[in-house]
């Protein structure tokens, strides 16, 4: 969007209400400052708010990192809730202003970033959208220079600036979540490699899911709605185990506010507004726990073990004890389905699970689902 620094919608309103009352456009103005301020007030609304569902955006390395070669995958941008004139969703990141940036900074001798595609749409407020003009352009120019010039001089650490951020797309590729300017610039650096963290499709389809919901029209974000289908990839190798455990779920009698399963192919179990209590909640033991690779966690679960399932799929050995019985076979298989260290335990005596004599040794313990089942059973009183 485009006006005097900024925005060809408003000055298309400005010159049509001018046009009409045939006068200076004193009259206008007021009503062209309002049009403004509802307009950014709505895209500030609908904009995604990540941090909100207290995902740990900037990466806590929650995840155990993967070397990715961008010349075998498809590399796109993320969802960005912007309308489809000005997103970038789902285009290609090889092929974006951001890439020819610093392929141009870093090659030419005489450099001007204000021949660069980059520079001209940030001026125009579609990469930094809807701020635009001069200052926030030269602002966002310099940030991406230091970017640039710290990954070539010290090379990229996961550690000291944060990994990237992944996820897998249904169509092959794979989608930035976060740190596209940090990719781009190791493209343009011809980078054969580099380590990211590969996010859980249902965790990154939860934390956009809120903010394509507010998008409106929905016609004019068509982009973002096709690149969030596209967010995760299905076992089909082993599509009939999916199906029996399916099954089992609905003889269970599963109820959507016993928590989500946190896996793409249970999608449909996963009820957004029931759920996201439950991925707040894991948003909160992230950010306390920066690491669970390794550690023993004992998780005093309740019904469909939500958490237990989360932190195993991070590397942590996790026993999951006081499962409802009709959940207990549903929980197994799917740990043998997805191959997850989870020890699970219906429920019974916690001495005779974790016995005081024992030896073993937690460094975490999780009461959340606990809690969650001691307040709904005080509010249906």
């Amino acid at each position: 969007m485009y006006n005097r620094g900024g925005n060809h919608t408003f000055s298309q309103i400005w010159w049509s209400i001018r046009k009409k009352i045939r006068g200076d456009g004193e009259m206008a103005r007021p009503i062209v400052r309002q049009a403004k301020s509802f307009i950014y007030g709505i895209i500030g609304k609908y904009r995604p708010e990540p941090n909100k569902l207290g995902f740990p955006m900037e990466s806590s390395l929650a995840i155990p990192l993967t070397e990715l070669i961008p010349a075998d995958r498809n590399l796109i941008f993320p969802c960005d809730f912007i309308p489809d004139k000005f997103s970038f969703a789902g285009t290609l990141v090889n092929d974006s202003p951001h890439v020819e940036f610093a392929v141009r900074y870093l090659s030419e001798d005489k450099f001007d970033y204000r021949e660069t595609e980059y520079y001209k749409l940030s001026l125009r407020g579609r990469l930094n959208f809807p701020c635009s003009g001069r200052f926030a352009a030269e602002l966002r120019v310099q940030q991406y220079i230091k970017i640039i010039d710290k990954i070539k001089n010290e090379g990229f650490r996961s550690d000291k600036y944060g990994a990237i951020l992944v996820v897998e797309c249904s169509s092959g590729e794979v989608m930035v979540v976060n740190g596209k300017h940090r990719v781009a610039a190791l493209l343009a650096l011809g980078t054969k490699k580099f380590s990211v963290e590969f996010c859980f499709a249902d965790e990154i389809r939860t934390l956009y899911h809120a903010a394509l919901g507010r998008t409106w029209p929905k016609y004019l974000y068509k982009k973002n709605s096709n690149v969030y289908n596209k967010i995760g990839v299905s076992l089909l190798k082993k599509s009939k185990k999916v199906d029996d455990i399916k099954k089992m779920l609905n003889r269970s009698g599963y109820k959507h506010k016993c928590g989500p399963i946190p896996y793409y192919e249970f999608l449909e179990w996963d009820m957004y507004d029931d759920s996201l209590p439950f991925y707040k909640r894991l948003g909160m033991i992230l950010k306390k726990n920066k690491s669970f690779i390794g550690k023993r966690v004992l998780d005093m679960s309740y019904d469909t073990a939500y958490f237990s399932l989360a932190i195993a799929k991070r590397g942590a050995e996790v026993k999951s004890v006081g499962l409802a019985p009709c959940y207990y076979d549903v929980i197994r298989n799917i740990c043998e389905l997805y191959e997850i260290p989870l020890s699970v335990h219906k429920r019974g005596n916690i001495n005779d699970i974790v016995p005081e004599e024992s030896s073993d040794c937690y460094e975490a313990a999780l009461l959340f689902s606990t809690l969650h089942t001691v307040i709904e059973k005080k509010r249906n009183r």
